[in-house]
């Protein structure tokens, strides 16, 4: 998701986006970048798809179902696979085996690495936000963001086979984006 030297980069066309600025917004709230990657790495949520739906219920009043999730999941799924976590993968290998050098180039290629990663991402929430204008009714009776919240990761935690220890263990997460989306934003 985007960094704080992103968020502040006008330049970039999908940042003028009700989606956009909602999730930069989202993403700039304490706690929320610790809550997501919490929620990637331990449930195998896909963030996007979580943010991408959380606005559309949020702001567009668009109740999502577990089958809405499951075609978004298969949407992105190229993206995710060819681009997004091999990206993801080669930004954190530096991390972890590189020898510090003053004189590496391996800071900037990281840095470069992310910005390919986080252009994906943004791809994917532009598939997400056509699927959703296209796909997903608006909920007659009003949606509710936690309902959202509850069945993307009802459908990400099932797929992983979530165990209670791990459940335990995310739900601060869970608790933290939910307090966050209830608030406004």
């Amino acid at each position: 998701m985007p960094s704080d030297r992103e968020a502040e980069d006008p330049t970039r066309e999908q940042q003028h986006s009700p989606q956009w600025d909602f999730i930069v917004s989202l993403y700039a709230e304490p706690d929320i970048r610790d809550a997501c990657l919490a929620l990637q790495n331990m449930g195998g949520i896909d963030i996007p798809i979580l943010l991408a739906a959380l606005y559309a219920s949020a702001k567009q009043n668009i109740r999502f179902e577990i089958q809405d999730i499951r075609e978004m999941d298969v949407l992105v799924d190229p993206l995710r696979k060819n681009y997004v976590l091999p990206l993801r993968a080669m930004r954190t290998a530096p991390k972890r085996e590189a020898v510090p050098n003053a004189n590496s180039g391996l800071g900037e290629l990281r840095t470069k690495i992310l910005e390919a990663e986080l252009l994906a991402e943004r791809e994917q929430l532009a598939l997400l936000d056509l699927y959703i204008s296209r796909k997903c009714p608006q909920a007659a009776g009003g949606s509710n963001p936690t309902d959202t919240l509850k069945r993307v990761c009802d459908f990400y935690f099932a797929r992983a086979n979530i165990d209670e220890s791990t459940a335990r263990n995310i739900a601060p997460s869970l608790e933290i984006l939910s307090k966050a989306i209830l608030s406004g934003k």
